[in-house]
């Protein structure tokens, strides 16, 4: 007679039920991330070929001013636009001698602000309009042409668009929306 050879087998368990997944970046959303790739399409757009052309005899001005400034001597000639003059002042020190392109910079960046900007109005507006006039913002040969400028345009854009956002929420009843009034002002 043979032994009978028991075999063992496991007991069949049910696998555990998944754990809840935490997304390593639950403040991004696919809206959220389309702006900012808008803003950041809009710096590679526009950064190459900044110091493509020379600086117009305005932009030089004020440019030189800056540059002066920024070097501990005092301009003889009014800066123009105080917020340029700052800026401008601000990344001769930073950097140095930038050239063109540097009294270009601060323009470029308040324009690629301005997708950013339409996100703040979803509140108001449906998200898809808002990213599709983003886009135009950002593809815009205009806004392109005035951010490859050394002139205040773009913060003039960028300060009407801080101040309608501003009054609407003004207009909602929240205090804070006094505040990017006057920024925008």
């Amino acid at each position: 007679m043979s032994p009978k050879v028991r075999t063992y087998s496991p007991p069949v368990v049910a696998p555990p039920p998944p754990a809840e997944t935490i997304p390593a970046l639950p403040w991004l959303t696919v809206e959220r991330a389309g702006f900012a790739l808008l803003a950041l399409l809009a710096l590679l757009l526009r950064l190459p070929g900044l110091a493509a052309r020379p600086l117009a005899p305005a932009e030089a001005a004020s440019a030189l001013r800056a540059w002066q400034a920024s070097q501990g001597l005092h301009p003889i000639l009014d800066a123009g636009s105080p917020l340029l003059f700052s800026l401008q002042t601000l990344f001769f020190w930073l950097v140095g001698d930038g050239g063109d392109a540097l009294a270009r910079i601060g323009p470029l960046l308040a324009a690629a602000a301005l997708p950013l900007i339409l996100y703040r109005w979803r509140q108001w507006l449906d998200s898809r309009i808002l990213l599709v006039a983003a886009c135009l913002l950002t593809l815009s040969p205009l806004v392109n042409a005035f951010a490859r400028r050394g002139d205040g345009f773009t913060f003039t854009l960028l300060a009407l668009a801080l101040a309608l956002d501003g009054w609407q929420q003004g207009r909602a009843g929240e205090r804070a929306g006094w505040n990017r009034v006057a920024a925008g002002l």
